[in-house]
């Protein structure tokens, strides 16, 4: 059976992006982006938590993201 696992986020790059290069010569850019997940504890308080996702862009994207990205900048990833 076949399934489709998609991700949407948008926050914060915690750092420069990392670049690579393969044997190839190709690109590599790996960042990590900070969200925030609100939710309800068993209390009723409100409380928020930092998550971490590393990221990975190969290619003409790595590129982009070695031009674009800064600490700080705010991204949306699909």
């Amino acid at each position: 059976m076949r399934t489709v696992n998609k991700v949407i986020l948008i926050g914060n790059v915690t750092k420069e992006p990392y670049m690579k290069t393969t044997a190839g010569d190709k690109k590599i850019a790996l960042f990590t982006v900070a969200t925030n997940r609100y939710y309800r504890d068993a209390a009723g308080e409100n409380q928020s938590e930092a998550e971490y996702t590393n990221c990975i862009a190969w290619g003409v994207l790595a590129e982009r993201c070695e031009q674009f990205l800064t600490k700080g900048k705010l991204v949306y990833i699909e």
